[in-house]
């Protein structure tokens, strides 16, 4: 059985009879099995301790994908899979079609379908994934959600462009309006994917990384 003690619900359990554990952690601080080093995917499985990739390497963005990947890497290496058979393998892992799929690079600008996030917990992980400058097309309908555990992410992105929706006001104007550069509402999605490309070709030549329109439905 494998298990992250980054969660404490799974904490209690650790002690389960009949199975081996096999913990691992986003840092090292308890753990000593699978873990994250300087930004390395570290295992030390039977005491063997192995560097296996940097998390550039992996074909999946996020926090949520690293774990995924060390997951995954426990796995096979307790399968006794060759190291660099599991490198290639989370190198060139291809996700789920519009869960941050990227779609094409034009002109130094990356576009990323994230329409799959259809609700606040998707749309932090997905954000949260990225270093670089954004630009977040957002659309669908209202919810009920609270857009507060957004603010801290967005408020490291580009203009939010709204395209026609239940939730417009809400999301623009008042819960995440005012932690963005800018917000802007499109008639519809091909408005502002054309609005959002703009705005990207004019923040590139005062960033020092790309940046990105990415669309997806909250």
């Amino acid at each position: 059985m494998q298990m992250t003690k980054d969660w404490p619900d799974l904490r209690k359990d650790s002690k389960i009879r009949g199975q081996r554990v096999i913990r691992f952690q986003f840092h090292n601080r308890w753990i000593k099995e699978a873990f994250l080093e300087n930004e390395e995917l570290v295992l030390n499985i039977n005491n063997k301790k192995e560097t296996l990739m940097h998390v550039d390497e992996l074909a999946l963005r996020g926090r949520h994908n690293v774990y995924n990947s060390l997951a995954a890497a426990v796995a096979a290496r307790v399968m006794e899979v060759r190291s660099d058979v599991v490198r290639e393998s989370l190198r060139t892992f291809e996700g789920v079609p519009h869960r941050l799929e990227p779609v094409r690079e034009v002109e130094g600008v990356r576009y990323v379908n994230d329409s799959k996030a259809t609700n606040v917990n998707a749309v932090w992980y997905a954000l949260e994934s990225f270093k670089e400058p954004i630009i977040w097309i957002a659309g669908g309908r209202d919810k009920g959600n609270d857009y507060a555990a957004l603010q801290p992410l967005v408020q490291k992105s580009g203009p939010l462009h709204d395209y026609p929706s239940e939730r417009h006001r809400k999301l623009c104007k008042t819960e995440l309006g005012h932690h963005v550069d800018d917000s802007v509402r499109a008639e519809d999605l091909e408005e502002a994917i054309k609005l959002a490309t703009v705005a990207c070709s004019s923040r590139r030549h005062r960033a020092t990384e790309s940046s990105l329109c990415f669309f997806r439905s909250v």
